[in-house]
C-alpha cells in the first residue's frame, strides 16, 4: 500500500516533457549530422543567414498533427557559403521568449575539434554578434513565420509529413 501511494504521489509531481522546460547543451548537438535534413537554395526576406544555399537540420519530426512544434525540438542552419555559420533556434518552453517567439531560444554554434560547441544563446543576439543591421533581432525576422510556431523554412511548414 505504501508503495502504491508513493508511486501515486511521484507521478503527480512529475511534469510531462510537454509541460517542462529543455535547455539545451553542447551534448544535444552531438549527432547532429545523422538527424533529417534538407538542402534549401532559396533566399528569403531577412538576415545574411537567410541568403544562398544552407542545410536544415531537425533534431526529430512532430506529429503529423502537430500545430506548434514540441518543447526539445532542435533547428539547426549551417549556410553553405563558405563561412560555416551554424545558427540554431531551440523550443526551450516554459515562459521562455514570452514577449515574442513563445517558447524559442535563438543560438550560434560552432563545430570546434570535432564537437558542436554554442557560441551565444539567448532570447536575442548580443551585441556584436554580427548582424549587419543593428536592432535586427531573430524574433523580429521571424515574426513574419508566427503561424507556423516562429519556424520559416517552407520545408518545415507545420504539418511536417
Amino acid at each position: 500500500m505504501r508503495a502504491l501511494l508513493f508511486t501515486i504521489l511521484l507521478t503527480a509531481c512529475t511534469t510531462t516533457p510537454s509541460d517542462s522546460e529543455f535547455v539545451v547543451q553542447d551534448g544535444d548537438f552531438t549527432d547532429l549530422e545523422s538527424w533529417p535534413h534538407w538542402q534549401i537554395s532559396e533566399t528569403a526576406m531577412g538576415s545574411f543567414h537567410t541568403t544562398g544555399p544552407r542545410i536544415v537540420y531537425l533534431n526529430r519530426k512532430p506529429t503529423v498533427d502537430a500545430t506548434v512544434f514540441p518543447v526539445g525540438t532542435i533547428l539547426v542552419k549551417t549556410l553553405l557559403n563558405g563561412s560555416g555559420d551554424t545558427f540554431a533556434m531551440v523550443k526551450r518552453g516554459g515562459d521562455y521568449n514570452a514577449e515574442w517567439a513563445r517558447g524559442w531560444e535563438w543560438l550560434e554554434i560552432s563545430k570546434e575539434s570535432g564537437q558542436w560547441r554554442i557560441v551565444w544563446r539567448g532570447d536575442q543576439p548580443p551585441e556584436g554578434a554580427g548582424y549587419t543591421e543593428e536592432g535586427v533581432s531573430c524574433n523580429l525576422c521571424h515574426a513574419m513565420a508566427r503561424k507556423n510556431d516562429w519556424v520559416q523554412s517552407k520545408v518545415l511548414h507545420l504539418p511536417i509529413p
